[in-house]
């Protein structure tokens, strides 16, 4: 969830109920003659894969888990229903979509339709595949702004409510330090890229030198 653009929590309206409920949903492991508790496997499906988006989708050692979980056998038809109980197929959606287009899994068509996106939600997820890469992270701006970006994406709640967030007082107030901080990092960049072909420059060979160079 957002920390500090919290008002924006409110369009996932369902997410706290399902972080309530998910330890309700367990299994008894023992080991080493311990017995302690563990979500099942659907639940955990699903709580990993939302760990995953609050994270942009970014890092691609997260879906090491997500794989050995579907590996293992975990029922997807049950944690697609997990994920529509709580209004959460968008997210899954785009989940299974990025794993397609970087890692190769295949899904059977039928998942998707299960998970009922459809219509402007549908294309919006598709015209944002190309804009995320789990091998990618950006500056912390960035990432704030990408994770606004997904958050409207994503959300089952009306358009009317997310226009109302997004320019509540609230949200704009954020907006100038946003900009200021994603262009001075844009700038810093740009200025340690120039160092480094300015000091590249200066070190390369002179080629009216009259020095000899040494062959091995």
């Amino acid at each position: 969830p957002f920390t500090k653009l919290v008002q924006l929590n409110s369009l996932f309206p369902k997410m706290s109920a399902f972080e309530k409920d998910v330890f309700k949903h367990t299994i008894r492991v023992k080991m080493n003659r311990t017995t302690f508790p563990l979500l099942t496997k659907e639940y955990l499906f699903v709580y990993t894969l939302l760990h995953w988006y609050k994270h942009n989708f970014e890092g691609a050692h997260r879906v090491e888990l997500i794989r050995s979980l579907i590996d293992s056998g975990v029922d997807l038809s049950r944690a697609i229903g997990i994920a529509r109980k709580y209004e959460l197929s968008p997210i899954i959606y785009l989940s299974f979509l990025i794993m397609k287009k970087y890692f190769g899994a295949e899904f059977p068509k039928a998942l998707f339709t299960k998970l009922k996106v459809k219509g402007l939600k549908k294309l919006l997820i598709y015209l944002s595949l190309p804009f995320l890469s789990p091998f990618y992270t950006g500056t912390k701006a960035f990432s704030g702004i990408k994770r606004v970006f997904l958050v409207l994406t994503l959300s089952t709640t009306s358009f009317n409510q997310k226009l109302r967030l997004l320019t509540s007082p609230k949200t704009l107030r954020f907006i100038p330090l946003t900009v200021f901080t994603l262009v001075s990092g844009i700038l810093t960049k740009a200025g340690r890229s120039r160092y480094i072909m300015e000091d590249y420059a200066s070190h390369e060979p002179n080629p009216n030198s009259k020095s000899k160079s040494i062959s091995l």
